[in-house]
This record gives C-alpha cells, sequence and structure tokens, in this order.
C-alpha cells in the first residue's frame, strides 16, 4: 500500500473539505494518507520555507510515494525543492513554473458574485482584497471589476498600501471608504474573513446592511457567516473537488513519471445566500429581521408562529408584508432555507440522509424527502 503525505495547511472548513476530497480518491486506489498539520502559529508542526530539513525528516520518517500540499492564503510557504524530487502536487496555491498546482478559478468566482450583486442594482460596486498579495485575492478582484464595468457600473477596489500590519488603521480607512461610497453599494470580499471585516466597518459608520451595502465573502464559512451581523452571504468554492483533483494528478505523476501532469483549477458549487445580500425595492425593518431570524434558526425547528411573534404586528398583516416583499410565504422561506443546508451537508462524504434531516430541523426523513425546492423570487433581487 502505497504511503501519501498530506500537508495541512489550517483548520478551516474549506481545509477539511479540502481533506475530504483527498481521502476519498485515496480510498478508492487503496493509498494510505498521513496527515501532517503545518505552518499554523498555534500549532507550529514543521518550517515553512525553511532550509527543508523538517520535510526532509518527514520523508524519512513515512518513506511516502508522493505528496500533497495544501498552501491556502500562507504568506510563506514550501517549495518543491524541499522535497526532494518526491512526487509532488500543491493544493490551492497559484501555479508556478515546474511545479504541479491545483488553483482556485477565480474567473469562475468573480462571475459567480457577479451574478448575487449585480442584480440588486447599486448605484456602485467594489472589492475588498485579502490582507495578503495571494493570487486569488489579485484574480478575483481583476475578474469581478472588469465584469462591474462591463454592465456599465462604476468598480472600487479597497488598497489598503502598507497598513495591513497594523488592524486598527486597516479598520479605519476600510471604515472611510465604505463611507465615501455612493450609496447602495455592492462590496465583494475576496473571502468570508474580509466579508466580516466590511460589516464590522459598514456598523462603524452608521451604514446599513443591506440598505445602505450589500457584502458578499468567499468560502462559505458557516462559523463565520452564520455568526455574523447580519448574516454573510458567500459563493461557496468546491473544496471536495479540488482535493479530489488535486489526488488525481498525483495518481497520474505515480503511476506514470515521465509523462507531463499540467495544472487544473477547481470551481464553484454555487452561493449561499444570506442576510447580506437580501435587498428590497421598499426596505422593511420587520421583514428584514424576520428574513436574518429565519437564516439563524430555521434548522432549530421553528415555525411561522415564531417569525411572527419577531415581527411584532398581526399574523396577517405579517403575511401578508412578507410575501409582498419576498417573493413567497414565511413557511416557504423556512422550508427554503432548511433545504440549502441540507444540499451543503449531501455534499459531504458520510453524512446519512437520518443525520442531515435532523441537523434541518425535520423530525424524520420522509418530511426532508417530501419538500421540493421553491422559487425563491426576490422583488428587487
Amino acid at each position: 500500500m502505497k504511503t501519501v503525505l498530506y500537508l495541512q495547511s489550517g483548520l478551516g472548513e474549506d481545509s477539511f473539505a479540502k481533506m475530504d476530497g483527498v481521502l476519498r480518491y485515496a480510498k478508492a486506489v487503496g493509498w494510505r494518507v498521513q496527515t501532517v498539520l503545518y505552518a499554523d502559529a498555534s500549532f507550529g508542526r514543521i518550517s515553512c520555507g525553511g532550509d527543508g530539513s523538517d520535510v526532509a525528516r518527514l520523508i524519512d520518517l513515512w518513506k511516502p510515494a508522493g505528496a500533497i500540499v495544501e498552501s491556502g492564503s500562507l504568506r510563506t510557504r514550501l517549495t518543491a525543492q524541499e522535497f526532494g524530487g518526491l512526487p509532488l502536487v500543491f493544493l490551492d496555491r497559484d501555479a508556478e513554473p515546474g511545479a504541479v498546482c491545483v488553483t482556485s478559478d477565480a474567473r469562475a468566482v468573480a462571475e459567480a458574485a457577479a451574478h448575487v450583486l449585480l442584480p440588486l442594482g447599486c448605484a456602485a460596486y467594489g472589492y475588498v482584497p485579502f490582507t495578503a498579495d495571494v493570487y486569488w485575492s489579485r484574480d478575483r478582484g481583476l475578474r469581478f471589476a472588469e465584469l462591474v464595468r462591463l454592465n456599465g457600473r462604476d468598480c472600487r477596489i479597497f488598497r489598503p498600501e502598507a497598513v495591513c500590519a497594523d488592524a486598527g488603521l486597516f479598520s479605519r480607512r476600510l471604515t472611510d471608504w465604505l463611507k465615501a461610497a455612493t450609496r447602495p453599494f455592492g462590496v465583494f470580499a475576496a473571502n468570508d474573513y474580509m466579508g466580516v471585516i466590511v460589516l464590522d466597518c459598514a456598523r462603524a459608520a452608521g451604514l446599513k446592511v443591506p440598505g445602505d451595502v450589500a457584502v458578499l465573502g468567499v468560502d462559505d464559512n458557516r462559523t463565520l457567516c452564520d455568526r455574523s451581523v447580519p448574516t454573510l452571504s458567500s459563493v461557496i468554492p468546491d473544496f471536495g473537488r479540488a482535493g479530489a483533483v488535486a489526488a488525481e494528478l498525483l495518481d497520474c505523476l505515480l503511476s506514470n513519471p515521465p509523462r507531463r501532469v499540467v495544472s487544473a483549477t477547481f470551481g464553484v458549487l454555487g452561493v449561499s445566500r444570506r442576510a447580506s445580500t437580501f435587498c428590497y425595492r421598499r426596505h422593511d425593518v420587520r421583514v428584514a429581521a424576520a428574513v436574518e431570524y429565519i437564516r439563524r434558526h430555521a434548522c432549530g425547528r421553528i415555525t411561522s408562529a415564531n417569525v411572527v411573534a419577531q415581527m411584532s404586528c398581526a399574523r396577517r398583516t405579517a403575511e401578508l408584508r412578507f410575501g409582498e416583499l419576498v417573493g413567497h410565504s414565511i413557511l416557504d422561506e423556512i422550508h427554503a432555507v432548511r433545504l440549502e443546508h441540507a444540499k451543503n451537508l449531501l455534499r459531504q462524504p458520510r453524512v446519512s440522509v437520518r443525520e442531515v434531516a435532523a441537523a434541518c430541523g425535520y423530525r424524520t426523513t420522509e418530511q426532508l424527502r417530501r419538500r421540493r425546492p421553491r422559487g425563491r423570487r426576490r422583488k428587487g433581487g
């Protein structure tokens, strides 16, 4: 049985989704995968970008046939030279000469963002890059700006320059940038981490989200997105596919070493729409609060009555107002959020339908199966 090293760069949801993709492929071909956490400040398992001595000791210990190195957003990273010619694939890293890399399809991510933000009809749009100059952040911004301008709108790119090391100064600059923008302002953030910072700065600036500013992130990190105020809409990259593609490329290297293996990209699964992009032609504070309440609690077996109670008005008034602005009933919205969550769970390996039903607020699998996705029209976007 071949042993393959998987060097994991972090402990986020995206990192584990990539690992799941690798493990699924490894199981199919009979590999043993040895995972090593590296370059995380809290753990510091092995050094990164040094003289290669740690990597050499790992290779001597495990005698792997090859390795997959997840890169993510690391500013410092391992190099191919440190692996001494071992068959190697870099995962979620920008392409470079002589290395086999699996990269995020920046065009697909930016296009998914444009499909969410442009229909909102904002007066202007902006892009907030990641604090480090990494390929996925840079390329997403360039493509998004191109698409916005193609559609006759202005796109401003936030340029923090040298302030990234000072978190306080960065936030003040970003707050001022948001204040100066023409409103309503549609903001695409490089990832969910930056999206949450945008929400915080908008709140500090006294701006309403999504009334004054609509915000969209990337990665669908539910720990961040579901706990932000308001909840953050996010593009969902296909991280599971990314891991599987990396394993497939490594398999090609191992099976036919002389064969030239080209790098590949991974795309997008869809968009998880939350309150930060729910814009209506006529804003209603009660309806906006109801939508947010549903996003946060739909999977906790809430009912329409619970939502009406949050709106502090008569049942009929609540239902009519909600239907007028959202385009369907309160109950339809509850089930739509549950089904969206169910689809995300079903993409994960080793999750049963029974577990998905319970996690989405259904008492039985039959209740989940009876539900059919309904059109989710939203007036004004």
